[in-house]
């Protein structure tokens, strides 16, 4: 490690992803006794957040909402103590690992109907006595980059698994028979994770080296890039356009603190002020990173399993009670916590997606209306065609009458007359059915 590379002065790593959950599943996790439902019953701090955010939010923040629409679970004190990960490769070259507790372990199902939740954990480098160790830029930056992928394996409890595995078997576990809820993207899951996890970064730094600034920090352990990527001369230095790219989406308000919102990071870098400000952020703030993470993946995924026919996988009223629930423009009194979720919100890319959902259902609408007036027309022929056998039946039995031919019974008539009209009422049916169904399906 790099010696001179600044040292937190106070940190928390976090991690989350997406799964999806049956309401069995959901209820089977809730009597784990791992968790507890996460509820704020200080009666001060209630009145606070009560103070801050508008009505619509607010459930979200105090754990209000009726379980079927959202319900957080939480641990209780260190979940997982002394793990370490195999073969630890920061930088590609294998070093020991450091020693760290999991802690904070969170569970948040959203609405039943659309049965999507996000997990969270949080981890703590320790020394023998489980004291908390201090790092610095570049160890933060490894650190994060390794345990962030899905691949790597964490050994716990003298078990080594993978990333993957000791979310599914550890945080998700169902049941005493080892059963669990899955995130894999084998089992038709959550193919928005990726390979990496979210991460969630809050560190107090100080003493700065010369050449070295907070923006090239932000920029480093928001994208996992190795110290002094941005501020010295080799292969993967960004540009200084892309660097400024990046830099110009960060939340500058105070001198003490700035915040960066990526793709799959979001960065919290201050000054000699999360002693105090760190479980703000991490009680409160985070979870509106959380709620837009939500919002980006069930936009996303209704959006990627739109057929080349325009036929959407929910139907417009699960849609409409979607964005009832959770679209929002505003979500507090305060113009930070706004601020806020306004940058994760357009870096997530939220708007776009929903436009581009938009657009698809009026895409699919003109599929409907095309093919409800080629079903029409089709009616049309046929009561056209069905009309025009009729015509050419009364023209034949009066070309038999005129030759002298006999007249058809009146029980010949009376079958052909059922006849042509039970397949008549077969086609209209088929046909006016399948215009109402293609049109609820939308």
């Amino acid at each position: 490690m790099t010696n001179s590379a600044p040292q937190l002065q106070a940190y928390s790593i976090q991690f989350c992803g997406m799964f999806n959950f049956s309401p069995i599943q959901r209820e089977m996790l809730r009597t784990q006794p791992m968790y507890q439902k996460a509820v704020i019953t200080n009666q001060t701090v209630r009145s606070i957040i009560s103070r801050q955010y508008y009505p619509a939010f607010r459930p979200f923040i105090l754990n209000d909402c009726p379980d079927k629409e959202y319900m957080e679970l939480v641990s209780a004190g260190v979940a997982f103590p002394n793990c370490t990960f195999e073969d630890y490769k920061p930088n590609g070259q294998v070093m020991p690992s450091p020693v760290f507790n999991v802690e904070k372990v969170s569970v948040t199902f959203y609405n039943e109907a659309f049965r999507t939740g996000i997990y969270s954990f949080e981890i703590r480098v320790v020394d023998a006595q489980g004291a908390e160790v201090p790092l610095d830029v570049e160890e933060l930056s490894s650190l994060v980059k390794f345990a962030r992928e899905f691949d790597s394996k964490i050994i716990t409890g003298g078990q080594t698994m993978r990333i993957s595995d000791f979310i599914e078997k550890k945080m998700l576990v169902l049941n005493s028979n080892g059963d669990f809820i899955s995130i894999s993207e084998q089992q038709g899951s959550v193919y928005y994770n990726g390979s990496k996890l979210k991460t969630w970064i809050t560190a107090d730094l100080a003493n700065f080296p010369a050449g070295y600034e907070p923006d090239h920090a932000l920029f480093e352990l928001g994208t996992s890039a190795p110290y002094l990527t941005a501020s010295t001369a080799g292969d993967f230095r960004p540009s200084k356009l892309y660097l400024d790219s990046i830099i110009s989406g960060k939340i500058s308000v105070f001198e003490n603190w700035s915040a960066l919102c990526l793709q799959d990071t979001f960065i919290l870098l201050a000054s000699n002020y999360l002693q105090q400000g760190e479980l703000v952020w991490r009680d409160t703030y985070m979870k509106i990173y959380k709620f837009n993470l939500y919002c980006k993946f069930y936009l996303f995924k209704v959006n990627s399993e739109v057929t080349t026919k325009g036929k959407l996988s929910v139907t417009r009223t699960e849609l409409a009670r979607f964005l009832n629930l959770y679209h929002m423009e505003m979500i507090s009194y305060n113009f930070l916590p706004n601020l806020i979720f306004a940058n994760i919100k357009q870096t997530l890319g939220i708007h776009g997606e929903s436009l581009a959902l938009m657009e698809k259902i009026e895409n699919s609408s003109k599929i409907l209306r095309e093919e409800s007036d080629r079903l029409l027309n089709i009616l049309l022929a046929i009561i056209a065609f069905t009309s025009l056998v009729s015509v050419i039946g009364d023209f034949s039995g009066l070309i038999a009458k005129l030759y002298g031919n006999a007249e058809p019974s009146m029980v010949v008539q009376q079958g052909n007359t059922w006849i042509a009209l039970v397949v008549l009422l077969a086609l209209i049916v088929f046909v006016t059915g399948r215009y109402f169904f293609r049109k609820r399906k939308l």
